[in-house]
């Protein structure tokens, strides 16, 4: 399969652009990083070598995860409608840590380390291997967007932080009389 004109990725990429800009407002994070990371992920994505991204925001202390999204590119999203951005509302977070995880293609995995190096010289940002979790099942799926041009598309999940609950069961005021 040829991969697909660098306009429509562009194109499709300017709604993941969007999305960060808002969410990047709304949380009150550094807007310039943002820039820097939508610059570097459509390059990617030009380019055949991105699969998936995955934003993920920490609260202050960088141990609770409040929201995420995931992006996954589709060369095969021709006869889906587009959508406009949706469920960027994220809540304000100034000191909180926006994490944003990119999957590679095999194209990308198959280039020679020097290649690699090459074009990851041109990009804004150094892009580090991570330890964090894409998988998101322990949040809330809250909305899906799906963003394209001419087939080409880049489908968004959107979570939040599930709720603490607790069971009634487990009371911890409730102490039994051993003696009963």
């Amino acid at each position: 399969m040829s991969h697909p004109p660098r306009a429509d990725v562009a194109r499709t990429f300017e709604s993941f652009r969007s999305v960060l800009r808002l969410i990047c407002h709304t949380t009150g994070l550094n807007t310039a990083t943002c820039e820097q990371t939508a610059d570097d992920v459509t390059v990617l994505a030009q380019e055949g070598f991105l699969k998936a991204v995955d934003l993920q925001l920490f609260d202050e202390a960088g141990g609770h995860k409040l929201c995420a999204a995931s992006f996954t590119v589709s060369e095969e999203a021709s006869g889906r409608e587009s959508h406009p951005p949706g469920y960027n509302l994220w809540p304000h977070t100034p000191r909180g840590r926006l994490e944003t995880i990119l999957t590679y293609t095999s194209t990308w995995m198959e280039l020679p380390p020097e290649e690699k190096q090459r074009f990851e010289s041109t990009l804004k940002t150094s892009w580090n291997p991570t330890e964090l979790d894409t998988d998101h099942s322990d949040m809330n799926e809250v909305g899906e967007r799906l963003y394209g041009s001419n087939g080409y598309g880049l489908h968004q999940r959107v979570y939040i932080a599930a709720p603490i609950s607790y069971d009634e069961d487990e009371d911890d005021d409730h102490y039994e009389d051993e003696d009963e």
